[in-house]
C-alpha cells in the first residue's frame, strides 16, 4: 500500500473513532434543535403577574391601563406618600407604585415615575412604557377626532414581488433569502477552515515537539506524511457534513413535529407575537419561507459549498501545517499564523458589505483571489454568480492549492526536523530558494 494512504488511514481513524469526535459529531444537531426548542420552553414559563399599583393624578389613564400575562394595574386612592411607607415595610404585598403627576398632558410626557422595592427586569418596563404610550396615542386620537380604523387605512404593507431575467426565461427571486444564505453560509465556510485546518497544524505541533517525526521521517518522505495528514483531516470533515446532515435532516422532522404540536401553548404564543408584527397567518408565512428557498440553486450551493470547503480547506491547512513545522513552540507558531489569517480575517469582515452589493468590484475580486475566495464566494452565490466569474474562481483555488502545496512542502521538508533555532521569515525565504 502506498505509504502517502496509510498516512490518510491512520490520521481519519484516529480521528473519528476518538470519543470527542464522536461526541461533538452527534451533539451538533442536538444544539441545533435546543436552539430552536429552548426559546419555546422558556416562552411558556411564566413568573407570575407583577401588580404596579397607579396614582395617576391627571385622572387621565384611570381605568384604562389594560392588564397583560404580565402586568396587572391596581388604581389605589392613595397617595404617593401613603403608598410609598408601604413599599417600605419588609412584608408588605405591595411591590411597585407608578406616578402619573398632575401636570402631566398628552404632550408633555415628562413626570412620570416608578417606585419599585426591587428592580423590575428591563422587560417589564418596557411593557409599561408600551402601554402607557398605546393609551397616550388613544387619547391624542379622540381628541382629533380621528379613529383607529383610519389610521389603518392609511398604512400600507408593500411587497415588491422579485422576478430575475435569464437567458432561458423569468423566474422568481428573493433577496432575503439570498442575503441570510450568504452570511450562513459565509461564517460557517469561515468556521471549518479555521477548525479543521487547526487540526492539521496541532498535529504537525504535536509531532515535532514529541519528535515522534525523526522515526517517521525515517519511513516516509515529508511530502507524503504532510499530505497524509491533510487529506485525512479532510476526509473527517467530510464525514463529519455527511453525519450532520443526516442528523440534521432527523432533527428537523423531530422539531417540525414539536413545533406543529395543537397543544403547543408556547408555540401559539410565539405565533401570536409574529402575527401582531406581521399579519399573516402562519400557513402563509409557512409558505412564504418554502417559496423564498425554492428561488435557491440549491444543488449548486451545496456542491460549491463542498468544492470551496475542500480547496479552501487544502489550501489554508498546508500553510497551517508549513507555519507549524518552522516553529518549536507554539508560540513561535503565533508570527508566522498572523500573515496566513489575515486574508480569511479580511473576508470574515467583509461579508457585511458583500451581501449589500454582491455584483460590486470588491465582491468580484474577492472572490476570484483564492484566499478569500471561499468565504466571500459563499456569500454571493445565494444571488447568482455568472459562469465565467464561477470557473475564475475555482480554477484559482485549484492554481492556488498546487502552489501552497508545493511551497508548505518546501519548508515543512527542512523546518520540521529544524530544533533549538529561532526561524523567522528571512529563514524561511532561504529554505524555499534552495
Amino acid at each position: 500500500m502506498n505509504k502517502t494512504s496509510i498516512i490518510i488511514q491512520r490520521e481519519y481513524l484516529s480521528r473519528i473513532t476518538n470519543k470527542t469526535f464522536i461526541f461533538l459529531t452527534i451533539l451538533g444537531p442536538i444544539i441545533y434543535a435546543l436552539f430552536i426548542i429552548i426559546p419555546i420552553l422558556v416562552a411558556n414559563i411564566s413568573d407570575g403577574k407583577t401588580q404596579v399599583a397607579v396614582v395617576d393624578e391627571s385622572g387621565m389613564f384611570i381605568n384604562k391601563l389594560k392588564n397583560s400575562d404580565n402586568l396587572e394595574f391596581i388604581y389605589e386612592n392613595k397617595s404617593l406618600d401613603q403608598l410609598n411607607q408601604e413599599l417600605k415595610k419588609p412584608n408588605g404585598d405591595l411591590e411597585n407604585v407608578l406616578f402619573i403627576p398632575k401636570s402631566m398632558n398628552l404632550y408633555d410626557k415628562k413626570g412620570i415615575e416608578l417606585y419599585s422595592k426591587s428592580k423590575l427586569g428591563l422587560g417589564k418596563i418596557n411593557d409599561i412604557e408600551d402601554e402607557l404610550s398605546s393609551e397616550i396615542k388613544e387619547l391624542k386620537l379622540t381628541k382629533l377626532n380621528i379613529k383607529q380604523s383610519t389610521i389603518d387605512s392609511l398604512s400600507t404593507d408593500l411587497k415588491i414581488q422579485v422576478k430575475e431575467v435569464t437567458e432561458t426565461g423569468v423566474k422568481d427571486s428573493s433577496s432575503e433569502a439570498a442575503f441570510a444564505t450568504g452570511y450562513g453560509l459565509g461564517f460557517l465556510m469561515y468556521f471549518f477552515i479555521f477548525l479543521y485546518g487547526s487540526l492539521v497544524l496541532r498535529s504537525v505541533q504535536e509531532e515535532k515537539q514529541n519528535r515522534v517525526v525523526e522515526v517517521l521521517i525515517s519511513s516516509v518522505r515529508p511530502y507524503q506524511l504532510m499530505m497524509g495528514k491533510i487529506v485525512g483531516v479532510a476526509l473527517v470533515g467530510l464525514t463529519q457534513f455527511v453525519v450532520w446532515i443526516a442528523l440534521s435532516f432527523i432533527v428537523s422532522l423531530a422539531v417540525k413535529g414539536f413545533i406543529s404540536a395543537p397543544d403547543a401553548h408556547a408555540t401559539q404564543q410565539i405565533v401570536g407575537q409574529v402575527q401582531q408584527v406581521n399579519p399573516m397567518n402562519k400557513q402563509e408565512m409557512a409558505s412564504g419561507v418554502m417559496k423564498a428557498i425554492s428561488t435557491l440553486n440549491i444543488p449548486l450551493i451545496v456542491g460549491c459549498f463542498i468544492f470551496y470547503f475542500l480547496s479552501g480547506y487544502l489550501l489554508y491547512s498546508a500553510l497551517f501545517a508549513a507555519a507549524a513545522s518552522a516553529a518549536d513552540s507554539q508560540q513561535d507558531t503565533q508570527q508566522f499564523m498572523l500573515p496566513i489569517s489575515i486574508p480569511i480575517i479580511i473576508s470574515i469582515m467583509c461579508i457585511g458589505v458583500i451581501v449589500n452589493s454582491p455584483e460590486g468590484g470588491l465582491a468580484v475580486g474577492l472572490s476570484i483571489f483564492p484566499l478569500t475566495a471561499p468565504i466571500i464566494m459563499m456569500a454571493r452565490i445565494g444571488f447568482g454568480v455568472p459562469a465565467w466569474q464561477l470557473i475564475a474562481s475555482m480554477i484559482s483555488m485549484i492554481l492556488a492549492f498546487m502552489g501552497s502545496v508545493w511551497l508548505a512542502a518546501k519548508i515543512y521538508r527542512t523546518g520540521i526536523l529544524m530544533y533549538g533555532k529561532k526561524v523567522n521569515f528571512k529563514e524561511i525565504a532561504k529554505w524555499i530558494r534552495y
